[in-house]
C-alpha cells in the first residue's frame, strides 16, 4: 500500500472514530450523571430550584423578560430538564442501567415541555430491554397509556413499539389491548405495531380479538398494521392457533377491506396455515380483486400442503389479471417441492393442458417448466407434453419444449423425440430453439438421436442466430453417443458463422466427433 492510500485510510478511520466518539462519550458522561442523585433530580426540579441549582447569581433584567416560548426552546429550568432527559435517554440507548431514574422519568412523562416528555418516553422504552429495569419501565409506560393528555399517550405508544422488539411483554398485554380502543389514531397504530413486535416472544392471545377488531378500523394504515401483527402472532406457536383462526374468520367478513387485510396477513405467515387452505381457495372466487390476488399470493407463499386448493388454482390460471396468473403458477410450482401435493398437481395440470382456454394451457405448461427445473418427477407428464407440441398456441408449444428439456434431466423423454424432431420445423423461432434444446438435453443424458441429425443439420443455417447456436450445441451433445458424421460438412461451414456461440459449439461438436473416431481406430 502506498503512502497516500495509507494516509487516506487513516483519515477515514480517524473521522469514523470521531463520529462514534460523540454518542459513546455521551453514554459515558451520563452513566456518571446517573450515579449522582442531585443530577438526576434536576429532571424534576421546579423552575426556581432548578435555576438556583444551576447558578448562584440572580438573573438580569433582560433574563427576567424571557418569554415562555424562549424557555421551551432552551433557557432556564426547561433547558436543564431537556438536557437531563436527553442524557438519560442516551444512556439507556447504550444499555446503561437507568433503573434508579425510572421514578423521575415516570413523572417527566407529564412534563409541560414536549421534548422532555418525548425523551422520557424513549428512555423508558430502552430501559425495557434491561432486565433490572424492565418491570418498572413497562409499568411506567403502560400507566402513561391511561393519561388524559393525548400527546403523552402518543409518545408512550411510540416508545412501546421499540420496547416490544424481542422482549416478553406479557405484563403489558392487558394495557396494550385496551389501548387499541384509544380515540387517537397514532396511539392505536403504534399499539398495534407494538403487539406485532411483542408477538415474537410473548403470548398475545388476549389481544387477538382486539387486533381482529382493528382489521375493521376506519383507517387503512391501522388495518394494515393490525394484519401484520396477526401474521407475526401466527408465526409464534403460543399464538398460532388463535391468530390463524381469527384471520380465517375475517375472510368471511362482509367488509371487503377486512377480507383484503386478512389475506394479506395470511400471505405474510410463511409457516403452517393448513387450516386456512380451503378458505383461501374459496377466496380465489371473491368479488374483490384484491382479495383474490391476496389469496393467490398466500397460497403461493405458504409451506403447507395446498392439495385442496389445486382445482381453484388451476381455474385461476385462466384469469385475465396477469398478477393472479403469476401467483397461481408459482403456488402450483412450489407444490412440486412436496410429493403429496405434487401428485395431485400433476394430474390436474395434465388435464389443464386440454383446457379450451389458451391461458390455462400455457400457464399449465409454464408450471411444468418450472417444476421440472426444480427437480420434480415429470414422468407422468411426458405424454401430455408431447401432445402439447402440436398445440395451436405458440406459448403452449414453446413452454412444452422447455418443460421437456428440463424433464430430461431426471426422466426419459425418448418417446417425445419424434414429435420434437417434427417441431424443429415450427414457424416460431422460439419453439424451434426449444425443440433443439430438448433434443440436445436428451442426447446429453445418453439418448441416441442419430435419426434426428438431418433435421438438425438443416437448422444450422436458420435465420435466427439463437436457433443456430442451440442446434450446434445439440450436435455437440450428440457427438459422443450418436453418429454425427453427416453433419460434419455443415458444422465445418458453421465455423464461419458471425455468432460466437455457433462457432464455439460447432467447433466442440467437430472436436468430440474426431476424438471418438480416433479412439475407435485405436
Amino acid at each position: 500500500m502506498n503512502t497516500e492510500r495509507m494516509e487516506l485510510g487513516y483519515k477515514k478511520h480517524s473521522s469514523l472514530k470521531r463520529v462514534l466518539a460523540v454518542p459513546l462519550c455521551a453514554a459515558v458522561m451520563f452513566s456518571g450523571f446517573l450515579k449522582q442523585p442531585d443530577r438526576i433530580s434536576l429532571l424534576a426540579l421546579p423552575a426556581a430550584h432548578a435555576q438556583k441549582a444551576r447558578q448562584s447569581k440572580q438573573p438580569s433584567d433582560n433574563e427576567k423578560k424571557v418569554t415562555k416560548r424562549d424557555k421551551d426552546h432552551g433557557s432556564g429550568d426547561v433547558n436543564v430538564r431537556v438536557r437531563a432527559a436527553r442524557g438519560i435517554m442516551d444512556a439507556a440507548f447504550f444499555g446503561i442501567d437507568i433503573s434508579r431514574g425510572i421514578p423521575v422519568l415516570t413523572k417527566a412523562l407529564s412534563d409541560e415541555n414536549e421534548e422532555v416528555r418525548k425523551s422520557a418516553a424513549w428512555a423508558l422504552g430502552y430501559a425495557v430491554h434491561k432486565e433490572k429495569s424492565r418491570n418498572a419501565a413497562v409499568a411506567a409506560l403502560t400507566g402513561g397509556l391511561g393519561n388524559k393528555n393525548e400527546d403523552i399517550r402518543v409518545k408512550v405508544a411510540q416508545s412501546l413499539v421499540i420496547a416490544a422488539m424481542g422482549t416478553d411483554m406479557g405484563i403489558a398485554i392487558s394495557a396494550l389491548t385496551n389501548a387499541l380502543d384509544d380515540k387517537n389514531y397514532e396511539v392505536r397504530k403504534n399499539i398495534a405495531e407494538a403487539l406485532g413486535n411483542a408477538a415474537e416472544k410473548t403470548d398475545i392471545n388476549k389481544a387477538i380479538p382486539a387486533l381482529t377488531k382493528a382489521l375493521s378500523d376506519k383507517d387503512e394504515e391501522i388495518r394494515k398494521v393490525a394484519a401484520r401483527a396477526l401474521s407475526y402472532a401466527a408465526c409464534n406457536k403460543k399464538n398460532e392457533d388463535a391468530a390463524i383462526a381469527a384471520l380465517i374468520k375475517a375472510l368471511e367478513n362482509d367488509n371487503a377491506e377486512v377480507r383484503v387485510e386478512a389475506v394479506r396477513a395470511l400471505s405474510l405467515t410463511f409457516k403452517n396455515i393448513s387450516k386456512a387452505i380451503i378458505p383461501l381457495a374459496k377466496a380465489l372466487d371473491d368479488m374483490n380483486d384484491f382479495v383474490r390476488e391476496g389469496a393467490a399470493q398466500a397460497l403461493m407463499a405458504t409451506t403447507s400442503d395446498i392439495s385442496k386448493a389445486i382445482p381453484a388454482l388451476i381455474k385461476t390460471l385462466g384469469e385475465t389479471d396477469s398478477d393472479m396468473q403469476y401467483y397461481a403458477v408459482w403456488a402450483l410450482v412450489y407444490a412440486a417441492d412436496y410429493e403429496k401435493s405434487w401428485n395431485t398437481v400433476i394430474v390436474a395440470l395434465i388435464k389443464a393442458l386440454c383446457d379450451t382456454n389458451s391461458d390455462v394451457r400455457s400457464n399449465a405448461t409454464l408450471v411444468l417448466v418450472n417444476a421440472a427445473e426444480r427437480g420434480a418427477d415429470m414422468s407422468k407428464a411426458i405424454s401430455a407434453l408431447t401432445k402439447a407440441l402440436s398445440d395451436k398456441n405458440d406459448e403452449v408449444r414453446k413452454f412444452a419444449t422447455w418443460a421437456l428439456k428440463n424433464a430430461a434431466r431426471k426422466s426419459d423423454i425418448s418417446k417425445a423425440i419424434p414429435a420434437l424432431t417434427k417441431t424443429l420445423g415450427d414457424k416460431n423461432e422460439l419453439v424451434r430453439d426449444g425443440a433443439a434444446g430438448a433434443l440436445g438435453k436428451a442426447a446429453e443424458k445418453g439418448a441416441d438421436i442419430t435419426d434426428v441429425i438431418p433435421a438438425l443439420v438443416k437448422l444450422l443455417f436458420d435465420k435466427d442466430e439463437y436457433v443456430r447456436a442451440t442446434v450446434a450445441e445439440a450436435l455437440a451433445y450428440a457427438a459422443w453417443k450418436s453418429d454425427i458424421s453427416q453433419a460434419i460438412p455443415a458444422l465445418t461451414k458453421a465455423l464461419g458463422d458471425k455468432n460466437e456461440r455457433v462457432l464455439e459449439n460447432a467447433s466442440e461438436a467437430i472436436r468430440l466427433h474426431e476424438s471418438k473416431n480416433s479412439m475407435k481406430s485405436e
